[in-house]
C-alpha cells in the first residue's frame, strides 16, 4: 500500500491520537479473547460438579488463580467470582470501544479535513493548463469522495485491520493452549484464503477503478445539464441529453452489478473456506474430547476460539476489499497534488513595481503541441491602450494570459519592466490586472458581493461607484433588493449585457494598475459599449488598458492596435495607420460599419 506515504502526512499530526485509539482497541480485544476463559471453569468448576460429575482443573485457565482461595464445593462464590469478572471484561470492552470510535472517527475528520483543504489550495493554484485535462466530475470526486475514502481506510480499515490482526494472534496462541492439533485446519486454509485475497484484490481494484470512471463521466453529464439548463431547453433537447444521461447511468449501473458478482463470487469462497474451518475444527475438537484430550469446558471454549480465527480471517478479507478502494481514491488524489505547477514561483521573487511597463518578448505558446500563439512581440508601457482584434481562435485570449501568467510561454519572455515575470510571486503579477474574461462567471451571491469580490470588506461607495462607471448601477438598483440581490450560480438571472456589465465592475473593483477586457463587450449594443469605454478612460484613464474584440468600434481609439491570425500578428498601427494600409483591418471595419448602416435603416 504505497499510498501511505502520500496520504500519511496530511493524518500524522494526530498520531497520538490514533496510538491511543488502537491500544483501546487492543485492549478491547483483550477483553473479547478472555472472555471466552470463563464460560469454560463455570462448565468445568461449577456445573458440571454441582451434578455430580467430577471437577476438571485446568491451570492453563487465565482465570484459574481467581478460584484457588474457595472449597471446591463453594459453587456460588466462585459462581459470583467468574460473573463479575464477566462484568467487569463486558464493561471495559465497551467503554474502551466507545472512547476508542469517537477518539478516531474525530481525528479522522480533521484529516480529510486538511487533505481536502490541500487539495482544494491545489485546484486554485494550479495552472490552467493542467486544470484543462480534468472534467468538472474529475475534480468533484477528487475533492470530495476521495478524501472520504482515504479518511476511512485510517479510521475504519488500517486501524480494524491491526486490530484483527492482533485479536487473531490471541485466538491461535489460545487455542494452542487448549492443544497444538487445533490450529491444524486453521493455517492451512488460511493459507489457501490468502493465495485467494490477491486474485480478489486484483479483480476488485479493476472494479472500483471502472466504477470511479462511470461515476465522473455521469457526475460531468448532470453538472454540464444543470450549468447549461436554458440552452437545452431552448432547443427542446431533453430527449436527447435523458438518453445521454441513460447511457452513463447504465454504465455506473452495470459497473456496480460486475463489482457485486465479483464480491459474491469470491464471497462465496472465502466464506465456505471460513465455514471449513469451523466445521473441521469441530471434528477435531470432538475428536480430541472423546480421546480425554479436552475437557467438556475447553470443548466450549475452543468453538469461540475458532469463531475467533474465522472471523477476523473474513473481516480482513472485506478490509482489503476496501484498501482496494482507497488505493484507486489515493492514487487519484496524489496523482493531481503531486502535478507540478507549470506555473510556479520563483526561489527569490522580486519586488513588482506598482506601475509596470509590460512587454512580451518573440513569444510563442504551444497548447497540446499546436502553437496558438507564434513570435509575437510588444511594448506596452504604463498607461498605453493596446486594442488587438483577429478571428475566433486568432489567439487574442492566450495572447492576454500570457500577460497576467495564466499561460506559460512556450518560447520567448513576458517582461515586466524589462524583467521576466518568472522572476516575480505569480500572485504579485497577477494583482496587477483587473481581468475581465471573455466567459463571464458569477458566484452564487449578492451582487454586491460579487463585485466585492477581491476586498469583501472594501468601501460599498466604491462598489457602486465601480457599477456605475460600468453602467450597471441603475439596473441593479431597479433589482428586488439592489444590491443585495442573490443572483443565481453563473449569474442566472441576469442577462448576457447584465453579466458582462458586473463582471467590469468586478474588475475595476480591484483597482489594479493594468485593465485587461478580453472581449467582454460582445453582449452589449454599441451605444452602451462606448458609454461603458468613455467612462472607463475618464475615470481609469491614467492605467493600462488592453481590449481585444471582434468589433473595429471597441479598438478604434487606442494607441496601437494589433490585428492577430493565426496567432501572429499579421498588422499593427493606429487605426488611421491601419486604415491607410487598406489590409485586414481595413476590409473588417468597412463590413463592420456596412452592417451597422443597414441595421439602423
Amino acid at each position: 500500500m504505497n499510498f501511505i506515504s502520500g496520504t500519511y502526512p496530511y493524518f500524522r499530526k494526530y498520531t497520538l491520537g490514533w496510538i491511543t485509539a488502537q491500544l483501546l482497541g487492543w485492549i478491547s480485544v483483550i477483553c473479547f479473547t478472555l472472555l471466552p476463559q470463563i464460560p469454560q471453569l463455570v462448565v468445568d468448576r461449577v456445573l458440571n460438579p454441582a451434578l455430580g460429575n467430577p471437577a476438571a482443573v485446568d491451570d492453563k485457565n487465565v482465570f484459574s488463580g481467581f478460584l484457588a482461595r474457595y472449597s471446591a464445593d463453594d459453587y456460588g462464590s466462585m459462581l459470583l467470582t467468574l460473573c463479575s469478572i464477566m462484568g467487569v471484561l463486558i464493561l471495559t470492552r465497551y467503554l474502551c470501544h466507545y472512547v476508542r470510535w469517537n477518539l478516531e472517527h474525530t481525528i479522522g475528520v480533521y484529516g480529510e479535513k486538511r487533505l481536502r483543504t490541500a487539495v482544494y489550495a491545489k485546484m486554485l493554484d494550479q495552472n490552467s493548463m493542467v486544470m484543462s485535462r480534468y472534467t468538472n466530475g474529475d475534480l468533484m470526486s477528487i475533492c470530495n469522495s476521495d478524501p472520504n475514502a482515504i479518511k476511512d481506510f485510517y479510521t475504519h480499515t488500517l486501524q480494524f485491520g491491526i486490530e484483527q490482526t492482533f485479536a487473531l494472534a490471541i485466538a491461535i496462541y489460545f487455542l494452542a493452549r487448549i492443544n497444538p492439533y487445533l490450529l491444524i485446519l486453521p493455517i492451512v486454509l488460511s493459507a489457501v484464503m490468502g493465495v485467494a485475497m490477491v486474485f480478489y484484490s486484483r479483480a476488485l481494484r479493476r472494479c472500483y477503478n471502472n466504477i470511479r470512471e462511470a461515476s465522473v463521466n455521469l457526475n460531468s453529464c448532470v453538472q454540464e445539464n444543470i450549468n447549461g439548463v436554458r440552452i437545452v431547453r431552448s432547443y427542446a433537447a431533453e430527449d436527447i441529453e435523458v438518453k445521454k444521461f441513460d447511457v452513463r447511468n447504465k454504465a455506473y449501473k452495470d459497473n456496480f452489478i460486475a463489482q457485486a458478482r465479483v464480491l459474491a463470487r469470491y464471497g462465496i469462497l472465502f466464506g465456505a473456506i471460513s465455514q471449513a474451518i469451523m466445521l473441521g475444527s469441530t471434528v477435531i475438537g470432538a475428536v480430541l474430547a472423546m480421546n480425554g484430550q479436552m475437557t467438556v469446558g475447553q470443548f466450549i471454549t475452543f468453538g469461540t476460539y475458532v469463531y475467533a480465527v474465522g472471523f477476523p480471517i473474513r473481516l480482513m478479507v472485506d478490509l482489503a476489499g476496501a484498501a482496494q478502494n482507497t488505493a484507486v481514491c489515493a492514487h487519484r488524489v496524489l496523482t493531481f497534488l503531486n502535478t507540478s505547477n507549470i506555473i510556479a514561483d520563483p526561489p527569490k521573487p522580486g519586488e513588482i513595481p506598482a506601475k509596470p511597463d509590460l512587454s512580451l518578448r518573440n513569444v510563442s505558446i504551444a497548447i497540446d503541441e499546436d502553437g496558438v500563439l507564434k513570435n509575437v512581440s510588444v511594448e506596452i508601457p504604463y498607461g498605453k491602450k493596446l486594442g488587438i482584434m483577429g478571428k475566433t481562435g486568432a489567439g487574442k485570449t492566450v495572447l492576454v494570459k500570457a500577460l497576467c501568467r495564466l499561460f506559460e510561454t512556450t518560447v520567448g519572455e513576458t517582461c515586466v519592466n524589462g524583467v521576466n515575470i518568472k522572476n516575480y510571486r505569480v500572485e504579485d503579477v497577477r494583482r496587477l490586472f483587473g481581468y475581465v474574461m471573455q466567459d463571464v462567471f458569477l458566484f452564487s451571491n449578492t451582487v454586491d458581493a460579487n463585485i466585492a469580490f477581491y476586498d469583501p470588506d472594501g468601501d460599498r461607495e466604491r462598489v457602486k461607484f465601480c457599477a456605475a462607471v460600468a453602467d450597471a448601477h441603475d439596473f441593479i438598483e431597479r433589482m428586488p433588493q439592489g444590491y443585495e440581490t442573490v443572483i443565481g450560480e453563473r449569474g442566472l438571472g441576469l442577462s448576457g449585457g447584465q453579466k458582462q456589465r458586473v463582471s467590469i465592475a468586478r474588475a475595476l473593483y480591484k483597482d489594479a494598475p493594468v485593465i485587461l477586457l478580453d472581449d467582454c463587450t460582445s453582449a452589449l449594443d454599441l451605444a452602451t459599449e462606448r458609454k461603458v469605454l468613455r467612462a472607463i478612460d475618464e475615470h481609469f484613464g491614467d492605467r493600462t488598458l488592453v481590449i481585444t474584440s471582434h468589433r473595429a468600434s471597441s479598438v478604434i481609439a487606442c494607441d496601437e492596435i494589433l490585428f492577430l491570425d493565426g496567432g501572429e500578428i499579421a498588422e499593427r498601427g493606429t487605426h488611421s495607420e491601419l486604415m491607410a494600409q487598406k489590409g485586414r483591418y481595413h476590409d473588417v471595419f468597412i463590413s463592420q460599419e456596412a452592417a451597422m448602416r443597414e441595421a439602423l435603416v
